[in-house]
């Protein structure tokens, strides 16, 4: 099983198991290749370029976002439509990985509370800047406690190589799944234009919030009520908040309780700090092998030096008998007596 493909606690979340009819009936935009049966996942050229001007932002380590848009569907089944990325400021960045803090949640709702007060966070986005599309262990750890539900994916782009690659829920595994782009005619506008017609365009759909709460069994999207957990359940849609803004993220993001969200982001921020403290281990232990590598090698050379201008010159003679090749052992048996007759008179 490759790095991409992990098991989860819930096979239930899988990309075929999506009911459509919690979702509001819209048409799928026109598309750069026809959309075929089946969930599939549609992303705006304004969200493609905000996430590709984000990653070339760092080319030495790992950013992240996320991804912002509605699940929908149409005549062929489910889709999820992402028109907009929100950057994750104050994520915690390392070469190789890089995790969500409780600041770049706090930077998330208050752009989603401003911006996309009607939309839903539908997944992330990080980038790998040199090393491909993958989704490591800790990716994997992200996707799978924070962007569970079904139709949530993870984006995965590569700024040096301009390589990108989408992950989708598959029989409770992230795997790698083929992508539409809208066949945008704004393309020509400016970014800002792109946006608001983008956001225009979900806010006038019907979306439906009585059948979205229904298909929640009633459960509230604040984690207050209910059972307060995500276990495949729809977060409910809501209308934008007046009195208290977190009512609006928790309509956009899965619905948990704030113990629960509180509990995965410590074990999110442990298992970063036991990541961190592994790989320092692993360099001073490199560190270690080679320092001692560097003083083998110094007495080797040290040892052949000597042995060359100092041992070899004080035993010249030893040193000639051993490149003569002369026997230094007498004959024996017959030998030694033909040896010895050869030198009586």
């Amino acid at each position: 099983m490759t790095e991409s493909q992990a098991p989860t606690l819930d096979p239930a979340r899988d990309i075929a198991l999506i009911d459509a009819g919690a979702f509001a009936r819209r048409p799928c935009p026109a598309t750069t290749t026809p959309r075929g049966d089946g969930f599939e996942v549609v992303f705006t050229r304004f969200a493609l370029e905000a996430i590709h001007t984000h990653g070339k932002s760092s080319l030495d380590a790992e950013i992240c976002g996320v991804l912002v848009g509605q699940p929908l569907q149409d005549e062929h089944g489910p889709y999820l439509l992402i028109h907009a990325a929100v950057e994750g400021d104050s994520a915690r960045n390392h070469a190789a990985q890089v995790t969500f803090t409780a600041e770049t949640w706090a930077h998330i709702q208050e752009v989603m509370d401003n911006k996309y007060p009607d939309d839903r966070i539908v997944g992330w986005y990080h980038t790998h800047p040199g090393f491909g599309i993958f989704l490591s262990g800790m990716d994997l750890f992200i996707q799978d406690n924070f962007f569970n539900l079904p139709w949530q994916v993870a984006f995965v782009y590569d700024p040096k190589q301009e390589q990108e690659g989408l992950f989708t829920w598959q029989g409770g595994v992230a795997s790698p799944a083929p992508f539409l782009v809208r066949d945008d005619a704004a393309e020509e506008m400016g970014e800002g234009k792109r946006e608001e017609e983008a956001s225009g365009d979900l806010r006038s759909a019907d979306l439906r919030p009585a059948d979205l709460r229904s298909a929640q069994g009633g459960q509230s999207a604040r984690g207050g009520q209910g059972s307060g957990h995500a276990e495949g359940a729809l977060a409910s849609h809501q209308q934008p908040a007046t009195g208290n803004s977190s009512d609006t993220f928790s309509a956009a993001f899965p619905a948990v309780s704030l113990d629960e969200f509180a509990a995965r982001l410590l074990t999110l921020e442990r298992r970063q700090r036991f990541s961190d403290a592994t790989l320092q281990h692993r360099i001073e232990a490199l560190e270690r092998r080679n320092r001692w590598l560097v003083v083998a090698l110094a007495f080797t050379i040290s040892f052949v030096v000597a042995w060359t201008l100092v041992i070899m010159p004080l035993f010249p003679e030893a040193n000639r008998g051993v490149r003569s090749g002369q026997p230094t052992t007498a004959p024996i048996g017959h030998e030694a007596a033909d040896a010895a007759g050869s030198v009586i008179p």
